[in-house]
């Protein structure tokens, strides 16, 4: 049932939060385009947006930029995960709390 997918996506969300430190990190070559990106993105997070809104505001960075959105979710999976992939960037970050994945991009941009 998609409550008990909920359930265990926040259970995965929550261990990857307490484990990240402890996960050696994937990584990726980042360009001026992708990193203004990236800001952009953190940027956009308001603090009250719904899953579905986040997700657009990563589809409009994408098209806006001319970004390769496969890469780019890749990026973005990295600054918050530090793996390469996960759940839907929009669902992952109302899920981790927009604050939280600001703060993540924000520590990787600064690493870039």
């Amino acid at each position: 049932s998609s409550e008990e997918l909920e359930e265990r996506l926040e259970y995965a969300a929550n261990w990857i939060s307490v484990m990240k430190d402890e996960i050696k990190p994937a990584s990726i070559d980042v360009n001026e385009n992708e990193k203004r990106a990236l800001t952009k993105f953190e940027n956009s997070l308001k603090g009250d947006m719904s899953a579905d809104e986040i997700q657009s505001v990563v589809f409009e960075i994408i098209k806006n930029n001319d970004l390769d959105a496969a890469k780019f979710f890749k990026i973005l999976y990295i600054a918050i995960l530090g793996i390469e992939r996960g759940p839907k960037i929009g669902k992952l970050t109302s899920m981790l709390g927009e604050e939280k994945v600001s703060e993540a991009v924000r520590k990787y941009i600064s690493t870039l």
